[in-house]
């Protein structure tokens, strides 16, 4: 299969979200990556949320695991309203200079035969844990994502929205590509 950028960008510190308008449907997969912090305050970790075709019905759902290097917990949701969370970036509480990754695969996303699925992972820079003020001080760790997400609509995907949740925005010099596989 053949990689091709669709668009890249870097961010310049005044938005906490990005849409990606005007999709192509030429390609088989799509992929988003992601590498960066956002400034929200008072956060080790902020929400990626994602939304498809402007949709904000109730005609999501997702599941996961997040690890944050002391304990694994899960998260689902059968039926919700957009935007879902889809993965973490670290917020004003990681440790400067480290960055987080994200990268979201949606296969078959032009079909008109199937309800859409996507799948991504995040892993959030060194973080300093638990919050300021708590207690048991474990040193520092990281934040793990790996989940799934459902649209349910048959429509091809021509816009995906990303909201980088937390109440900040996302630091300059974050950056992400959008790309296409071609069959």
């Amino acid at each position: 299969m053949a990689f091709e950028i669709i668009e890249k960008g870097t961010f310049d510190g005044t938005t906490s979200s990005l849409s990606l308008t005007s999709i192509p449907g030429t390609y088989k997969h799509l992929e988003w990556s992601f590498m960066g912090l956002t400034n929200a305050p008072s956060m080790s970790a902020a929400n990626i949320a994602v939304k498809i075709n402007s949709d904000t019905g109730a005609n999501y759902g997702y599941v996961g695991w997040f690890q944050n290097g002391n304990s694994l917990s899960y998260n689902y949701n059968d039926v919700s309203t957009a935007p879902i969370p889809m993965g973490f970036t670290g917020g004003d509480l990681s440790i400067a200079n480290q960055a987080s990754t994200a990268r979201m695969w949606i296969p078959n996303y032009a079909d008109t035969a199937f309800h859409k699925t996507l799948l991504m992972q995040s892993g959030c820079g060194n973080i300093v844990y638990p919050y300021p003020g708590g207690t048991g001080v474990w040193g520092n760790k990281f934040f793990e994502v790996q989940q799934a997400g459902l649209w349910r609509n048959t429509a091809a995907i021509t816009q995906i929205d990303f909201d980088f949740q937390g109440g900040g925005n996302v630091d300059a010099g974050s950056s992400y590509i959008f790309a296409g596989w071609k069959a």
